[in-house]
């Protein structure tokens, strides 16, 4: 019998490996920023009527999910006001705080749009 929470660290690692984007990490105690593979989630919020006729709707991007063995391998330490810029939008992010682990190599953090550059 598999061991039911390694098989969920693989399901995690293979979905954050297919589902990821190249973004770049700087933080003020980096000498050059890094590239990471980074996961966007979207706030959601649902909406209908008293007849069953529902829409959810994605709302702001509010959460960020990293690969802990790429930051540690990529000598990245996550912290509180590092900077995230995805490539293929340009738009920069600033980490508030990390959510509760659940023991997987993924780290959540919460995130707020930022005007700030690279």
């Amino acid at each position: 019998m598999t061991d039911f929470a390694a098989l969920r660290r693989l399901v995690r690692a293979t979905v954050h490996e297919t589902f990821s984007v190249p973004a770049t990490y700087y933080h003020g105690d980096m000498s050059v920023p890094v590239d990471l593979s980074v996961r966007r989630f979207y706030e959601a919020t649902d909406s209908g009527d008293f007849q069953g006729q529902y829409a959810r709707r994605l709302g702001n991007l509010d959460r960020i999910a990293f690969s802990r063995a790429e930051c540690e391998a990529k000598a990245a330490p996550l912290l509180r006001t590092g900077l995230l810029t995805f490539k293929d939008t340009d738009e920069v992010f600033r980490l508030d705080h990390q959510d509760p682990s659940d023991g997987s190599d993924i780290v959540m953090w919460s995130v707020t749009a930022s005007n700030h550059g690279r």
